[in-house]
């Protein structure tokens, strides 16, 4: 009934006729004698209608007379109507009067009726305001120097994802309905989502509220996704500049949106302030996340160790590399909790877990697809080297240099604002570079799937570099975003594979500069991919005749690996007469790595290795046992498979076709029954390799 006669109110009937409806309403829901009323805050009009709010008092009068001065002091139309009856409503000095007469003077009065055109807005003064408190950050002062200005309606805060915009707007809020912020003393926030609504109704939606609220310069409107509401809005979104419009709005907004911005921003004319918003240091992240620690651990029943609460933002910075601090600490503390969740639900005692860095580590390499080991750092130089050379043979100074600059990136004695490490392997045809690449994705992100390989000979021309970050708006392909930039976002820990780089136009490269030394890239959508925890590795045939020289000139390895790394800045891409890296390209490579020629020893064990995954292969899917008829044998087979490829570049390549046709074609004849498994011996004469079934019968031809 209450709520009927305000609607009275906002239609502009008289006074007397609402006030009176309003009375008979109160006795009837109210009866009992009126208090006196506090004279000195109303002039004669309004006392009637006020000794009527006040009725019995223990039944929560107080905040029927906070609505009803609410409304009338935020409804531009009740005001109206108000005033021309001559009946001026000093509404702050009514309810200070109010609250006096209170049995607790002390706290504080709290105004709670929302105008109806914001009843779908969340309250967010009253949501933070007895909540938890929130960590001030010194960067809010920016925020308040914009809110302060006389002549700056609408502030738009932007930064990258995850770098604490909304919870340093529900932080000031929370300051504000404190008292801690003078200059914004009675202030309430409205928040919604622009992204939560469809494109038709945000029009109507901003003028509704500007035509309605809009006088009044007590209300800050908070939108989420402002971008949208920009795009959409049309020419409402210029009322903002009115001077009747007295409200403030502060538009969030991420940084890439921010990018497409400065073109619709005249409509807004000089009231705008935008405030930049860069993510926390170290220290206020860590206050942050120990704020929050109560509430998670209450949310999820665990109990998280503060003294480690560092440590577990410092797994978060290498690791969540996708979003800003401090969201991204915040990211990995919620999996942490989640993880010592589930492994007490599991078990039958169900009793509270601790939430530790183990914990935490334990959770990032489910999430990420990394091993353990290397997130906590166990893991020294030796074991990097050993896993490279036993995948990739005779390259030990290679496996080397990658394997101390992996350790490197998992002890985080680097720099974050780059690549974890950017390589270019130059060398003959065969030698193993893109071998080293996929053996560097297995051990470095646990899985061949993170290896994102780009083959540079599809980028032969200058338009191509499109590939890498999309094609313009309005062009094919520009919903498909870029290709290097969605690697990137999909796996941003994992290894990114440039395979010949020297049949790429030179061109395309100078897309890459910004990802060489910032270590992300931004595509025509405005989507960044960020490759801080990412290794990127470059192949190239270019100077192998350099290598040739010096080899049939008998020089030290040493000066050939001189000459060559001398020579690749000065070789010339035939088609365009450019050099083929910049030197400011070569000046952003962390190693450039020359791959020793294979000797014929290196080539026996290469095919050794071969040999040993071809008799896995046939033992697990051809239940076919290969034994030799002496141990001499294995040393003379891999040596006669290395006679056989001399000549042939691609050895690895060569070896395994030639086994192909000596050992796997004669056994796609041979018979295994079912759930049963035989063995074939294998052996060598002048015409190759030979093998022999159980009774001593030749297989094959």
């Amino acid at each position: 009934q209450i709520e009927q006669t305000l609607r009275v109110y906002g239609q502009g009937r008289r006074l007397r006729e609402s006030s009176n409806f309003l009375m008979s309403q109160l006795r009837r829901e109210y009866p009992g004698p009126a208090p006196s009323a506090h004279r000195e805050s109303f002039n004669p009009g309004c006392l009637i209608l006020w000794n009527e709010l006040q009725a019995r008092q223990p039944v929560g009068a107080a905040t029927i007379a906070a609505c009803v001065l609410d409304y009338l002091e935020l409804d531009p139309l009740a005001r109206t109507a108000v005033m021309q009856q001559g009946l001026h409503l000093d509404a702050p000095a009514a309810a200070a009067a109010l609250w006096k007469s209170l049995d607790n003077p002390d706290k504080k009065p709290t105004l709670t009726a929302v105008p109806p055109v914001l009843a779908s807005w969340e309250n967010l003064t009253s949501s933070v305001e007895d909540g938890p408190d929130l960590v001030h950050r010194p960067d809010s002062i920016n925020l308040e120097r914009a809110l302060h200005s006389q002549e700056t309606r609408c502030v738009i805060l932007h930064g990258e994802p995850g770098c604490g915009k909304t919870r340093l707007v529900e932080s000031l809020a929370q300051r504000v309905a404190r008292g801690q912020v003078p200059f914004l003393k009675g202030t309430r926030f409205f928040r919604m989502d622009a992204a939560s609504m469809a494109p038709q109704a945000l029009e109507s939606l901003l003028t509704g509220v500007l035509t309605t609220v809009g006088p009044q310069d007590n209300l800050i409107l908070v939108i989420e996704n402002f971008g949208r509401l920009m795009e959409h809005a049309g020419s409402g979104l210029g009322r903002i500049a009115q001077p009747s419009v007295r409200l403030r709005i502060i538009g969030i907004l991420n940084e890439s949106d921010f990018a497409s911005l400065p073109a619709k921003e005249s409509q807004l004319s000089g009231s705008t302030w935008t405030v930049p918003l860069e993510p926390p240091d170290i220290e206020t992240t860590l206050a942050i996340v120990e704020s929050s620690r109560p509430e998670l651990e209450k949310t999820y029943g665990v109990s998280i160790r503060a003294e480690e609460l560092g440590r577990i933002c410092q797994i978060a910075d290498k690791y969540v590399v996708e979003i800003q601090r401090p969201k991204r600490a915040m990211q990995v503390l919620r999996w942490a909790c989640d993880e010592a969740k589930f492994e007490a639900d599991r078990t039958p005692s169900g009793e509270l877990t601790v939430v530790n860095f183990e914990v935490a580590a334990q959770a990032v390499s489910h999430r990420k697809n990394i091993e353990k080991e290397q997130i906590v750092g166990t893991r020294g130089v030796e074991y990097y080297r050993e896993e490279l050379e036993k995948q990739v043979i005779g390259q030990t100074e290679a496996a080397k240099a990658v394997a101390t600059r992996i350790l490197v990136t998992r002890r985080g004695a680097r720099s974050l604002d780059r690549p974890a490490g950017v390589f270019l392997f130059a060398g003959q045809t065969g030698t193993g570079k893109t071998l080293m690449a996929e053996a560097v994705a297995r051990i470095y992100s646990h899985h061949q799937g993170s290896l994102h390989k780009f083959t540079m000979g599809d980028f032969h021309s200058e338009h191509t570099s499109a590939a890498f970050v999309g094609a313009p708006q309005g062009y094919v392909g520009y919903v498909q975003g870029g290709g290097l930039v969605n690697a990137l976002q999909k796996d941003p820990n994992g290894v990114l594979l440039f395979d010949e780089v020297e049949k790429a136009h030179p061109a395309v490269w100078d897309t890459c500069l910004e990802l060489f030394s910032k270590g992300k890239i931004t595509d025509m959508q405005r989507n960044t991919g960020y490759a801080n925890q990412a290794l990127i590795i470059m192949t190239t045939n270019l100077c192998h005749d350099v290598i040739d020289a010096g080899l049939s000139r008998g020089h030290s390895w040493e000066r050939i690996v001189a000459d060559t790394k001398a020579a690749i800045p000065r070789q010339i891409h035939e088609k365009s007469g450019r050099a083929y890296f910049r030197p400011e390209f070569l000046g952003r490579i962390d190693e450039l790595i020359i791959f020793k020629p294979l000797d014929n020893s290196t080539i026996a064990k290469i095919a050794r290795l071969e040999l040993e995954k071809k008799i896995q292969q046939h033992k697990e899917q051809s239940s076919v046992l290969l034994e030799c008829m002496d141990n001499d044998d294995w040393e003379l087979i891999c040596g006669w498979l290395s006679d056989q490829c001399q000549g042939d570049p691609a050895h690895g390549r060569a070896i395994e076709r030639e086994l192909i046709k000596q050992v796997s074609v004669p056994l796609a004849t041979f018979s295994v029954p079912p759930g049963t498994q035989r063995t074939v011996r294998v052996g060598l004469n002048l015409s190759g390799i030979v093998l022999l079934d159980e009774q001593g019968n030749l297989i094959g031809d």
